[in-house]
């Protein structure tokens, strides 16, 4: 017996804006930005809300799957 095999990919975009920075956040930051330091261990910790969202796109293949009939009987 044969069979199809959809394979989807899905790609969604998705915004999202932190709360306002601190200005030692700020400053924190940019020194991140030029290389400088570390990613600040607070990046992970601030309230991130979404700003917007765009639909993706679906791409997909579709593949034949055949099975080999001596695999099915029964010896």
């Amino acid at each position: 017996m044969a069979k199809l095999e959809k394979y989807v990919k899905q790609v969604d975009y998705l915004w999202y804006q932190s709360e306002d920075l601190t200005d030692e956040q700020l400053a924190e930051y940019k020194k991140y930005l030029n290389g400088e330091i570390e990613e600040p261990d607070w990046v992970h910790e601030l309230d991130f809300d979404l700003v917007r969202d765009k639909t993706g796109s679906d791409d997909y293949e579709i593949e034949l799957i055949e099975e080999n009939k001596d695999e099915n009987k029964i010896k």
